[in-house]
């Protein structure tokens, strides 16, 4: 009875999944027609990268390789790949069936899920690197859409970045400032100190998507916090972002936040965006991007500056942020509940910010307006809040990268942050498609899966109960049977 229970739990598993995936692309999975190699050499690799499980995944080290190989006749035009963690940078390679170099190329992304084009003389794909990948997934497949989100790197200068603890908290604290970033056309950046958990994150990642998030999300590191990732390794990474991004204005945490995690990220942000003007600290980040100072740094929690989420917007179709933001929080299971108002007991306020220091600007706009504080030393208090309900998960190795340089940015540009947005009447398409949502990977993990994996789990619990039914039947059978 158990082999027959755990090989129905390996199929629901395994297979569920790959079910999801499929639903979500138009270009022909192609992957059982090409071989797959690994070195050094990694045992069924390419069931692995094949079984549409987020968190099944191979490690190649650093150093090695993994190619994928196909007939002629076999017309792959694109490698779907979804990334374990961020890659710090890879080389492809392609040949062709004489086994000549057709394409190399060297891809320092950083996002968790993308697809490459394979030229139409290849027969051979090679991918590289010095450093560890980490791959979840990798298909080979033919012309058509991938369905995946079109992430954008997070490369060259942005004009705001947001600095936060996790993905998680990106959306759920920070949700406003995005929003307002995807209205005004702003180059948004966010950077998190940590992962989270990758099936979270994929989750999160989905819901980000859903406020049309242009730049992918950088991980800095995505192990747990422990003696080796603290304060100061945050620290140094984050200097490193801010001097390779430019960003002119900065919003992070609050010092005295309810999350532990927050306050060091908090403290960190305020300390590194004053290190970053500082060509002494960290000289190699220095040599290679240059020192940047940001113009102004603003805090979460109950200030003088307030960001209207009530609003029509029109990159939305008319809909306010805060419906927005609650579609995209029904993305993720156990973040089902949001705020109908910005400020509610025991949830954030996800438009209010309290200014640490604001460069020389222009103009009336709260966001630059100069503050008596000029020391960017502490984060204002805030009121205590109660936090969302969050699962933390393991998390893995750090990440750091290395990108090209960066015209310098202008304080102007965070000028339009806080611009009050025109009013408009939300349409009756946008009214209608209130629940309508952009799919990616990362959703595999989604409502349907959720109601499924229910009634497979409550199958295989029926089944198990019938089985010992049955044994029992048969052991009371025996013990009546009369003896000789």
């Amino acid at each position: 009875m158990m082999k027959r229970l755990a090989l129905w739990t390996m199929v629901v598993l395994l297979l569920l999944p790959a079910t999801v995936l499929g639903a979500e692309r138009t270009a022909p999975d192609l992957s059982e027609y090409c071989q797959y190699r690994v070195s050094p050499g990694v045992k069924d690799a390419k069931e692995t990268l094949t079984d549409g499980v987020l968190v099944s995944h191979v490690r190649v080290q650093g150093g090695g390789s993994i190619s994928l190989s196909w007939d002629e006749q076999v017309e792959v035009r694109g490698l779907w790949i979804v990334w374990a963690q961020q890659s710090n940078g890879f080389v492809v390679e392609q040949y062709n069936a004489a086994e000549q170099l057709i394409a190399s190329q060297e891809n320092d992304q950083r996002v968790l899920e993308q697809v490459l084009t394979v030229d139409e003389a290849a027969v051979r794909v090679v991918i590289s690197s010095e450093e560890l990948m980490d791959l979840s997934e990798l298909w080979a497949v033919g012309e058509g859409e991938s369905g995946l989100y079109p992430w954008q790197p997070a490369n060259g200068e942005s004009d705001c970045m947001v600095i936060a603890a996790q993905p998680m908290d990106a959306l759920s604290i920070m949700g406003g400032v995005i929003t307002a970033a995807v209205e005004r056309d702003l180059e948004l950046s966010v950077v998190c100190a940590a992962e989270g958990g990758r099936a979270r994150t994929a989750l999160v990642l989905s819901a980000l998507a859903h406020l049309e998030l242009g730049r992918h999300p950088i991980l800095l590191n995505h192990s747990s916090w422990d003696d080796d990732y603290n304060e100061n390794t945050v620290i140094t990474l984050l200097v490193r972002e801010l001097r390779r991004q430019r960003p002119t204005v900065v919003i992070t945490h609050n010092a005295d936040d309810a999350g532990r995690e927050r306050r060091l990220v908090a403290r960190a942000a305020v300390e590194a965006v004053e290190l970053a003007a500082d060509a002494n600290y960290d000289p190699s980040s220095a040599e290679e991007y240059g020192v940047w100072q940001v113009q102004s740094l603003y805090c979460h929690g109950a200030g003088e500056v307030s960001l209207e989420l009530s609003t029509a917007l029109s990159c939305y179709e008319g809909q306010s942020a805060l419906e927005r933001l609650s579609e995209a929080f029904a993305l993720i299971p156990e973040q089902r509940e949001f705020p109908a108002e910005p400020q509610l007991e025991g949830g954030f306020d996800l438009g209010s910010f309290a200014a640490v220091f604001t460069g020389e600007t222009q103009g009336e706009d709260p966001f630059l307006e100069p503050v008596p504080t000029t020391e960017p030393t502490a984060a204002p208090t805030q009121t205590p809040t109660v936090e969302p309900e969050q699962t933390m998960e393991t998390e893995a190795a750090p990440s750091q990268t290395a990108m090209p340089e960066h015209a310098t940015a202008t304080p102007d540009t965070a000028s339009v942050i806080a611009e009050p947005v025109a009013s408009i009447e939300p349409s009756p398409a946008a009214a209608q498609s209130g629940t309508a949502r952009r799919f990616s990977l990362s959703s595999l993990l989604s409502d349907r899966t959720l109601l499924i994996v229910i009634a497979s789990v409550s199958v295989l619990i029926g089944l198990g109960i019938n089985s010992a039914i049955k044994t029992r039947n048969r052991r009371e059978r025996r013990s009546r049977k009369p003896r000789d």
